[in-house]
């Protein structure tokens, strides 16, 4: 018998000699979760739950291969995308533990070419997501890279080596940043002398008993046992996602989903001499303001329903991936599908719910919904409300307005979100997925900010303005090339049959539509524009999520 079908074997009499520790109703709940995955010709995934060291759920549901009608099975290996970052971070922790490197080190001290922005940041920062450092995948868009180009690491060295800027001081913010984490790789690279997939494989994975699991760098290789990613276009109809992924450390760690379950216990239950280290990737450490940061080393560390849980999402092509470890409950959630329109992170907590008594967390929960009871106010009372609100600091605008007697959130044409009143000038936000979200206002007149509470509790402030009428004259202003010296790049700003467009040599054309005076919108970046003292449009600076005030010159 091979190793994979011994594998699968033991997978299987796990499953049908540990559910006793599930009743009968609880498994069904569960696996009613995921039934729509078994139609015919579907993919699906792999569900794990294990609970005091054992496997108490663990069932495949669909298709690994479409192609081929391969079913998913226990042993089926799937991408696990940012689920990964965990790893990386004990590879930096087992470096430090040996004393190769401290997680204060400035990471000029390993990483060569790198521009005054490697003195400001350390390792820590990397692992908390708040190094400042602008997200290579949007680097990589503004540079003309289309979807499916293959990129590597030393793609993302190359790129970053002309950064002069990061999007913010680090340690003041939290903001994801896959770079820092492909950062890490280098540096366990440089400090072992091996390859990353090499020495996590010998250093991490095997000796935790993750016999399946390893870092791929090269998605063209065939390893059996891999599932296909695919999207869903439309019911019944899927495409094949293409693998242009062949960069590491923030992700592309394979894994079965007993590999991760057997992981995950080490929360609760840690091999020996490795309990210092899964304790370690639990630490959470201040913004500079003294403000918590719940992401951990490579984890979240948060409170759901009174329980503390350690978890992580992931998603790359059609992969989708989360897991969850709860140590006061001796348990490990772990989801992982090859089709793109599942929500694991929700699914995880509603097995989550199923499996875990929360009755005193959710007479908790009612308390905190008694407290968010809704009022009734008047349409004329919401009308006070509406407004267009400017976001100075992430160049965005949102319009709050009366829609069928209910206040709405405005992003764009096709997102918006409805606004019910819990108090005066208090609104929460519906239609926002399973986010708790406020909406606050306060001031008066041109002096009124709005105000949008995330669920862990930051506050974003954006200004009351004016939308103005542009003219011909102000839009032609605009036009010229523009070069960025941080990616060798131009991009056009042309005026074409009455209206302006951008341009790039890769990307074609595309419209742009102003949202205020010298603010430009082109539907997937924002371009901002300066003048000099006689009015004259200089620069511009371009913005999206995680790459802030890229700076354009204009040379033509």
């Amino acid at each position: 018998m091979n190793k994979r079908l011994i594998w699968t074997f033991w997978a299987v009499v796990l499953l049908t000699t540990a559910t006793a520790q599930l009743s009968d109703n609880q498994f069904k709940a569960v696996d009613d979760l995921f039934k729509e995955w078994n139609q015919p010709n579907h993919p699906g995934g792999v569900v794990g739950v294990r609970k005091g060291g054992e496997n108490v759920f663990l069932k495949a549901y669909g298709l690994a291969s479409l192609d081929y009608l391969i079913p998913n099975q226990p042993s089926t290996i799937f991408n696990i995308a940012s689920v990964s970052k965990q790893f990386t971070a004990m590879g930096i922790l087992l470096l430090e533990r040996e004393g190769k490197l401290s997680v204060d080190d400035k990471i000029s001290k390993y990483i060569p070419n790198l521009s005054d922005i490697g003195d400001k940041i350390t390792i820590r920062h990397m692992l908390h997501h708040t190094s400042g450092i602008r997200s290579f995948h949007e680097l990589l868009f503004y540079a003309g890279w289309r979807g499916n180009d293959l990129r590597t690491n030393e793609d993302i060295y190359r790129l970053m080596e002309n950064q002069e800027d990061l999007n913010f001081e680090p340690g003041d913010q939290y903001m994801y940043c896959n770079t820092g984490y492909i950062y890490m790789a280098y540096i366990i690279e440089k400090i072992t002398g091996e390859s990353f997939p090499d020495w996590m494989k010998q250093n991490v994975f095997l000796p935790l008993g993750m016999r399946d699991t390893y870092v791929e760098a090269d998605p063209s290789n065939v390893v059996p046992g891999n599932a296909t990613s695919y999207y869903g276009r439309s019911q019944g109809v899927f495409q094949r996602s293409i693998d242009y992924w062949a960069y590491v450390g923030s992700g592309n760690v394979h894994a079965t989903v007993t590999d991760l379950l057997v992981w995950g216990e080490n929360f609760y239950n840690p091999k020996t001499g490795w309990e210092d280290l899964f304790q370690r990737l639990e630490t959470t450490d201040p913004f500079n303001d003294g403000s918590p940061n719940e992401y951990a080393f490579g984890v979240s560390v948060n409170n759901v329903k009174g329980k503390k849980v350690v978890a992580h999402s992931g998603s790359i092509g059609g992969f989708r991936s989360n897991f969850v470890a709860v140590p006061e409950e001796e348990l490990v959630i772990t989801i992982l599908t090859n089709y793109n329109r599942t929500n694991p992170g929700g699914r995880t907590f509603q097995v989550f719910d199923v499996v875990v008594d929360t009755k005193s967390s959710e007479e908790k929960d009612d308390l905190q919904q008694e407290e968010a009871k809704t009022i009734k106010l008047s349409t004329n009372a919401l009308k006070k409300f509406e407004n267009y609100f400017w976001n100075p600091q992430d160049k965005y605008v949102r319009r709050i307005y009366v829609k069928n007697d209910t206040l709405r959130y405005w992003r764009n044409e096709n997102s918006e979100s409805k606004l019910v009143p819990v108090g005066k000038t208090t609104f929460k936000m519906l239609d926002a997925g399973n986010g708790n979200y406020r909406v606050l206002f306060e001031g008066q007149g041109e002096k009124t900010k709005m105000i949008f509470q995330n669920e862990d509790g930051s506050l974003v402030y954006s200004d009351r303005f004016l939308p103005t009428e542009s003219t011909e004259s102000e839009l032609k202003s605009y036009t010229g090339k523009y070069y960025s010296p941080e990616l060798d790049v131009y991009y056009t700003f042309e005026w074409n049959d009455g209206e302006l467009t951008w341009y790039h040599q890769r990307r074609g054309y595309g419209k742009v539509s102003r949202i205020k005076q010298d603010v430009l919108s082109t539907g997937e970046f924002i371009a901002e524009f300066e003048r000099d003292q006689s009015g004259v449009v200089t620069k511009a600076k371009f913005y999206s999520g995680r790459v802030k005030h890229l700076r354009m010159e204009k040379v033509e």
